[in-house]
């Protein structure tokens, strides 16, 4: 059931409605396209683009990941605002990517918390590391919070 929700939860990231319904049931299928209360249905609050949408099946793609601190990992999680990956909220850089390349974003404990396509290669970004005022390196725009 667990993985049922991880994939009805990465659909619904690329603005898909998804049911789980009882697939033995005669006519299920045809229930649900008729809108009868069949099952449980899982409804994207919104579409995304398809830079995120790309994102959103970037698992096992990732060419590098970048560890953020606590304090950037709670803002980027609470979703009210678009934010960017600044490297004063970085504390590791790990790989060797180039600019382009779709990164791992995770907080502290090594928790997932989304991919993003690199502003910039490995190596400027884990030089700018702690600097307030630096080039993003990951802009929101191409930034997917899982």
């Amino acid at each position: 059931m667990v993985t049922k929700f991880a994939v009805a939860r990465r659909l619904m990231v690329c603005g898909i409605t998804v049911y789980i319904a009882n697939g033995k049931r005669q006519g299920i299928v045809q229930s649900i396209l008729r809108g009868d209360a069949v099952g449980t249905r899982f409804v994207p609050a919104d579409k995304i683009n398809s830079v995120k949408r790309r994102l959103a099946y970037a698992d096992g793609f990732a060419m590098g990941t970048i560890v953020v601190n606590e304090r950037a990992a709670e803002l980027l999680s609470t979703k009210k605002q678009a934010m960017s990956i600044l490297p004063v909220g970085i504390v590791i850089v790990e790989g060797d990517f180039k600019k382009g390349d779709i990164v791992e974003i995770r907080d502290e404990r090594e928790k997932k918390i989304g991919f993003g396509i690199a502003a910039g290669d490995a190596g400027r970004i884990r030089t700018s590391i702690g600097l307030k005022g630096a080039r993003a390196a990951v802009h929101y725009d191409y930034l997917l919070i899982v």
